[in-house]
C-alpha cells in the first residue's frame, strides 16, 4: 500500500508510525513543513510562507496536489487538523483520513470564530477520524457529530522502552516539556519537601521548553540545585535506559489528552504518580499501574512521592502492572496494526 503522511517529521510520534508502517512492507512518504531523516521513509520538506491565518497553506495547495498525482497515494493521512489536516482537505484527495492530537481540538477553536470554522471545515473533509483517547475523541465529535471516528492511541514501542535494573539512589523522572500546562513547579516544590525527608533523593527532568529558565530558577531558589538534573531533549533509545534507571513517574501536567509518557514509563517498569485528570485516566489505572494526586495540590503530591519512596514493594507491583498493561493495550505494533485494517476498509 501507498500511504502519504501530511505530519511533522521530527516529531517522535510521526517517526513511529511511518517507520512501522514501512516495515510492514508498506511504500511511506511523508510531507513535511519542516525537514526530517526517517529510517525506509522518503520526507519532502515543503516550508509554508510565513503569513498569517493559515494563509500560508493555501500558497502550498498546487504543489501538494501535484506530489500526490506523481506519489498516487492509496491514503492520505494527516496528523493534527489544524495545520496538516487543513493542507490535506485543501487537496482534495480521498480516501482522506485524519488524526487529532489534542490542542488543534482543545486550544484552535477558541481563539476565533474564523478558526473554528476552519477547523468544522477540514474535519468535514476527512472520511475517517482518530483520535488518541476516549476523552479526546468526545470532544472532536462537537465539530463534526456526524463523522466517523475510531480511538487509535500512539502506542509505545515496548521493545524500546522495557524494564531494567534501578539506579541505586530512589530516582524521580519528569519526561513533560517545560511548559505552563505541564505543572513543573507543582513537582519542583512537591519534591524540595521530599528532600528534607529522604536528602539523597534525586529528580531527573527530561526535555525543553520555553519555562527551562524559570524552572532552573526555582530548583536554585529552593536550594535543590545539587539534587536535580536537567538532561534536555533525549532520543528514544537514551530516554528509555534513563527510563529504566528510576523508580518514581511523576506527569503533574494541568491537562492532557492522552498521556503517551506515562505508558513509556509503565513500559520500563516505573512506577507512575499523575494528576488526577480525565485524559490520564486511560492511560493510569489508580492502585495498579500508578497513584492520581489532586492536580495543582503540591501538599499532596509531596505526601504520594513520600508513600512511594518508603513503599518499595507497591512500587514494584505498580511497575510489574504497568508493563502488563501497556503490552495488552497500548503497543505500539498492535495500535499501528489498527491502523493499517482502517486503511484497508477505506481503500477496498
Amino acid at each position: 500500500m501507498k500511504i502519504c503522511l501530511l505530519a511533522k517529521g521530527p516529531s517522535a510520534h510521526t517517526q513511529k508510525w511511518a517507520e512501522y508502517l514501512s516495515e510492514v512492507g508498506n511504500e511511506v512518504c511523508v510531507l513535511s513543513f519542516l525537514p526530517a531523516d526517517i529510517k525506509g521513509v522518503k520526507v519532502i520538506y515543503l516550508p509554508p510562507p510565513k503569513l498569517p491565518f493559515k494563509l500560508g497553506y493555501l500558497f502550498l495547495t498546487n504543489k501538494v496536489k501535484k506530489l500526490l498525482e506523481e506519489i498516487k497515494p492509496d491514503i492520505v493521512h494527516a496528523h493534527f487538523a489544524s495545520s496538516y489536516g487543513f493542507l490535506g482537505a485543501l487537496s482534495g484527495f480521498h480516501p482522506f483520513v485524519i488524526s487529532v492530537w489534542g490542542s488543534d481540538i482543545f486550544d484552535f477553536p477558541n481563539k476565533s470564530i474564523l478558526h473554528k470554522k476552519l477547523l468544522i471545515y477540514t474535519l468535514g473533509k476527512a472520511d475517517i477520524i482518530t483520535a488518541t483517547s476516549k476523552m479526546l475523541a468526545h470532544e472532536t465529535k462537537i465539530f463534526c457529530s456526524n463523522k466517523n471516528m475510531e480511538v487509535i492511541p500512539f502506542g509505545v514501542d515496548t521493545k524500546v522502552f522495557y524494564p531494567g535494573k534501578k539506579s541505586n539512589m530512589i530516582t524521580i523522572i519528569c519526561t513533560k516539556a517545560f511548559e505552563k500546562i505541564y505543572g513543573h513547579g507543582y513537582l519542583i516544590r512537591a519534591f524540595k519537601t521530599v528532600t528534607q525527608r529522604f536528602p539523597t533523593v534525586k529528580l531527573v527532568l527530561v526535555g525543553e521548553g520555553s519555562l527551562e529558565d524559570e524552572l532552573r530558577r526555582l530548583v536554585e531558589d529552593l536550594g535543590i540545585k545539587d539534587k536535580v538534573d536537567f538532561l534536555g531533549h533525549l532520543e528514544p533509545q537514551k530516554l528509555s535506559q534513563v527510563l529504566r534507571e528510576s523508580h518514581i513517574f511523576v506527569i503533574p501536567s494541568l491537562r492532557e489528552t492522552f498521556g503517551v509518557s506515562a505508558l513509556e514509563a509503565s513500559a520500563s517498569g516505573v512506577a507512575v504518580l499523575a494528576s488526577d485528570i480525565p485524559g490520564l485516566k486511560e492511560t493510569v489505572i489508580e492502585g495498579k499501574t500508578g497513584l492520581f494526586f489532586e492536580k495543582g495540590n503540591v501538599e499532596k503530591l509531596a505526601k504520594n512521592l513520600l508513600f512511594l519512596i518508603e513503599n518499595q514493594k507497591l512500587r514494584s507491583e505498580l511497575a510489574k502492572n504497568g508493563r502488563e498493561f501497556v503490552i495488552s493495550k497500548y503497543s505500539g505494533e498492535n495500535n499501528a496494526e489498527d491502523m493499517l485494517k482502517i486503511y484497508g476498509k477505506l481503500k477496498s
